[in-house]
Parts: C-alpha cells; structure tokens; sequence
C-alpha cells in the first residue's frame, strides 16, 4: 500500500475517533430532553442539578408536573436549548406554541400560584 494511502486511512481513522464522541454526546443530550428534531409544542420546566430551588420545586410540585406533562430540561446538559431560549436562571416554566415562548416563570412559585398559573393550559 503506497505511503499516501496510509496517511490518507491514518487521516480518516484520526478524524473519526474525534467525531464519535461528539456524535455520541449529541445523542446524549437528544435522548436525556426526549426530544429528536426541534421543540415540540409544551410545558418545559428547565433545571439544573445543582440547584437547591430546583430540587424543592420538583419534590413540591410533582403532582403538578406529572398532570400537565411537563418536560424536565436539564440545562447542564443542554445547553443549545437553554440558550435558544435564553434561560438566564433556574427553575424557569416556559410554555412554547409554535416555536415560541408564550407563557413563562421563572423561580420557585408557591403551590397555588403554579396550579393557577397552569390550569388554563
């Protein structure tokens, strides 16, 4: 096999090797949003898992998430999202239509004010 056929498989293999683990990270953080094109319409409830507030409002108000469907968005993770969105802190509702933000809280919120809140969605 000639010289440049080598350094042209060398070439191939080296720049495979750096595309896997970026390929795999990226299925990664698809699979952790559950979400494989685009934003679907919903209620996204953006996290991060050293937040204490998110933790307490997760445990506080899972009845809540459970019964509206929201989607758990751990910006640590994903962080193309969190930045299409231009999520600046955490815990933040976001309630998207279309594409586009049409409702949304940002921090803890007591109990009452989050079912109101939720409840003509």
């Amino acid at each position: 096999m000639p010289f440049e056929t080598k350094l042209a498989l060398l070439a191939s293999i080296v720049l495979l090797l750096g595309l896997v683990p970026r390929a795999l990270l990226a299925f990664q953080r698809r699979k952790q949003r559950g979400l494989d094109t685009g934003d679907p319409d919903g209620i996204y409830l953006f996290t991060s898992p050293f937040c204490h507030f998110c933790r307490s409002m997760k445990s506080l108000y899972r009845k809540d998430i459970e019964m509206h469907q929201i989607t758990e968005i751990d910006v640590s993770l994903n962080t193309e999202m969190a930045k299409r969105y231009h999520i600046a802190s955490v815990p933040t509702i976001l309630v998207v239509r279309g594409g586009k933000i049409v409702s949304s809280f940002y921090g803890v919120v007591q109990p009452d004010k989050l079912a109101s809140w939720l409840h003509p969605l």
